[in-house]
């Protein structure tokens, strides 16, 4: 049996004691005041009495303040622990986008990055408290976007756009490769060589290029927000930014815009009113 199991068989047997002494008291002195209301009287005022009440209310106090003394120590126990494993989670994270945000096509690199994701995931689902989970929740949508971030290319207007195929198969040449997949494949993939193996000239292990499938499916797995995500902007009222004429200072470029997209799409480069699909003509500024 462990101490924390030993203290709480403790704690229910005296609760039990003190609350069958106040049991007994109350049902005593209640039919001595039935049978004879006078012995009921000299009943309340003996010492007899008197020394299990005050008995029962001792342990009665006790057992209160060993309780509460206990809700504290494991308060306080909780804490400590969200503290550790929040700050761990968060180095862990903190280490993953260091190794990616150089874009390495190093296989060992994203097998770190990839476990320390997961180490810190498994962290932050273990944090006892609530408050610190929702820190958790917070860092991880921090590291979440700077990933997100790193894991992406300047494409030629200027935008930023995924990484490519080749990347990831271990293409030097990987942002101007214009080879298939099934030649990336044949490029990089590991030639296996079959031959009888001894212990003096054991089977060589397969060198190739690409980065483990496993340590990618983590790593862009973490880039999706969990389904579970509650999305504060979920409870944004947009109704309310509807009407710019109303606006003044500084919100009122943004009443304007927000109405603007509101009422109107474009539609292969043609500006549509989506209450009635008509087009609208290009004006000038006004």
């Amino acid at each position: 049996m462990s101490a924390e199991a030993g203290y709480g068989w403790w704690v229910r047997f005296g609760l039990l004691i003190a609350i069958a002494l106040w049991v007994a008291t109350a049902l005593a002195m209640a039919t001595a005041i039935i049978i004879d209301a006078s012995g009921g009287a000299m009943l309340a005022s003996s010492k007899d009495l008197i020394a299990p009440l005050v008995a029962a209310t001792g342990v009665l106090i006790a057992v209160l303040a060993f309780l509460r003394d206990r809700g504290k120590m494991e308060r306080e126990r909780a804490e400590a622990r969200s503290k550790i494993f929040l700050e761990q989670a968060k180095q862990s994270f903190e280490q993953a986008y260091e190794l990616l945000r150089g874009l390495p096509q190093d296989r060992v690199k994203w097998v770190r990055a990839a476990r320390l994701i997961s180490e810190a995931e498994v962290l932050g689902k273990s944090i006892p408290s609530e408050d610190y989970r929702r820190v958790f929740i917070l860092a991880s949508a921090h590291y979440r976007h700077l990933l997100y971030e790193a894991l992406m290319v300047p494409d030629e207007s200027g935008g930023r756009v995924a990484l490519p195929p080749a990347f990831f198969f271990g293409l030097a040449d990987w942002q101007t490769s214009t080879l298939s997949l099934n030649d990336m494949g044949l490029d990089t993939i590991p030639k296996m060589r079959l031959r009888a193996g001894n212990s003096v000239r054991p089977q060589p292990e397969a060198a190739g290029l690409g980065i483990a499938a496993e340590s990618v499916i983590v790593v862009y797995e973490f880039l999706r927000f969990p389904d579970l995500y509650a999305d504060p902007l979920d409870d944004v009222d947009t109704d309310a930014w509807k009407k710019w004429s109303k606006s003044h200072g500084a919100a009122q470029g943004a009443y304007r815009y927000l109405e603007h997209r509101d009422q109107y799409v474009v539609i292969g480069g043609t500006m549509m009113e989506k209450s009635t699909g008509e087009p609208v003509r290009r004006t000038r500024s006004l």
